[in-house]
């Protein structure tokens, strides 16, 4: 998601010497870290406004937390983001989802609470079939797509609003999506919090399988700044 953020522009960077910040738009206050010393990334994350956590290698977030601490006076706690790639692909249809069209982008940009992507972000995932959903009584109430997709790699989301959760919309969705991008030779990701029980599941459900697992630090509080 980040490589795919910075490629497309939809994100602001930070960089000094060997360490990089890169904060996608839709991820505001949350930068993913690069670095190969933990010591460069943290001078370059003091110079930053705003952020309350950051996402990194494992190994790398585990030496971060503790100069925090040393120099904040502050604990830090660890989330993990658990990294999914496509293993064997698993279908689940519903005759309720469908491949959106243009057509359907009115329903997309009156439910924001299912996507704030803009007017132009959704042209582009219309044009190359890369957004999936469940129209019911002319309302958009289930909705699976790509975030930033670039090159071979994209990273699939998915949301369903509340009353029709639990009637597989997001699953069937997620599939079609998957079908989609294996017919163009582009490789299906998936990402989730650990504690997304749900979202973990429903990347099980499509045959994912967990990669590997990056931390965000978070500090006690995000007053630091």
């Amino acid at each position: 998601m980040t490589h795919n953020a910075l490629v497309n522009g939809h994100c602001v960077a930070f960089a000094q010497d060997d360490a990089c910040l890169v904060e996608p738009h839709f991820l505001p206050g949350e930068p993913a870290g690069f670095a190969p010393d933990a010591r460069a990334l943290w001078a370059l994350l003091q110079q930053v406004e705003g952020w309350h956590c950051m996402l990194a290698d494992a190994a790398l977030a585990c030496v971060l937390g503790p100069l925090i601490e040393q120099d904040w006076g502050k604990s830090v706690r660890y989330y993990a983001d658990v990294l999914f790639e496509m293993g064997q692909p698993i279908t689940h249809s519903l005759s309720a989802v469908r491949v959106l069209t243009q057509a359907d982008l009115p329903l997309l940009l009156a439910t924001p609470a299912l996507s704030t992507l803009t007017e132009m972000q959704h042209h582009a995932l219309l044009t190359a079939g890369l957004q999936t959903g469940v129209v019911v009584d002319d309302q958009l109430v289930a909705l699976a797509n790509v975030d930033s997709p670039t090159g071979y790699f994209a990273e699939i989301g998915v949301v369903t609003a509340e009353a029709y959760r639990k009637c597989g919309y997001a699953t069937a969705a997620a599939s079609l999506i998957v079908q989609q991008l294996l017919s163009h030779s582009r490789i299906p990701l998936w990402s989730c919090g650990e504690s997304n029980i749900a979202s973990i599941s429903t990347a099980h459900k499509l045959g994912f399988v967990e990669r590997d697992r990056r931390l965000y630090v978070i500090p006690t509080k995000s007053d630091h700044r």
